[in-house]
């Protein structure tokens, strides 16, 4: 079965720094949106010693103009994202990647407990294939 990350922490090889990732990311990934926020994702086969989740987290300067509501926007849904992807990560299989990009919608900061309650319904309704393993 696959390895749970049972700390809660949100490292540098969690995040998506290759614009090869954000590029197929956006290209081939499909998307699921639940006010405030829009999610695409993209699930494929995982690199030997790549992280098994990889995020992206985008609030558009159109939406928020003022900087620090962009980084309190973003400083809450990584918070959000680091305590409940314990969950994302008993769903997947060890040989597969998922690559997530978390994207604000509204003019508006919303508070901690909407965004909260919408990264859970967005777990919730991720639809991961698990591959059959040939043996």
């Amino acid at each position: 079965m696959s390895e749970i990350n049972t700390d809660n922490s949100f490292s540098k090889n969690e995040r998506i720094c290759s614009a090869l990732q954000i590029t197929e990311l956006f290209s081939k990934g499909k998307s699921i949106t639940i006010k405030p926020i829009k999610l695409i994702y993209l699930q494929k086969p995982s690199a030997d010693n790549d992280a098994k989740v990889k995020v992206l987290i985008s609030v558009p300067k159109k939406k928020l103009h003022k900087a620090t509501d962009r980084n309190r926007v973003k400083r809450l849904i990584r918070e959000s994202y680091r305590l409940n992807k314990n969950k994302l990560y008993q769903k997947i299989d060890s040989n597969c990647q998922l690559l997530l990009a978390f994207i604000y919608t509204e003019n508006l900061v919303y508070e901690y407990t909407a965004i909260d309650d919408a990264i859970n319904d967005l777990f919730n309704r991720l639809p991961i294939k698990h591959e059959e393993s040939n043996i």
